[in-house]
């Protein structure tokens, strides 16, 4: 796996976790920018991977976390 590929992951995980974070202090309008982003980056990490089973996965993991998206927007 490329260099830029798994900064895609590590940055991923950090927006992840800033997300949660500011969500759980009640910041709502920065988790949901946070959590936008995770989306986009996911999406660009999605199309950047060669490999069938890992677009699978993460095609999975994408649409998990929209849907979570979707129903945190709603509310």
């Amino acid at each position: 796996m490329s260099f830029m590929l798994n900064m895609s992951l590590v940055m991923i995980s950090e927006n992840v976790k800033l997300a949660r974070e500011y969500a759980l202090l009640g910041n709502y309008d920065s988790a949901m920018v946070y959590y936008q982003g995770v989306l986009d980056q996911m999406n660009k990490y999605l199309y950047s991977v060669r490999d069938t089973y890992l677009q699978q996965k993460w095609q999975q993991v994408n649409s998990t976390f929209l849907g979570h998206f979707e129903r945190k927007e709603l509310k």
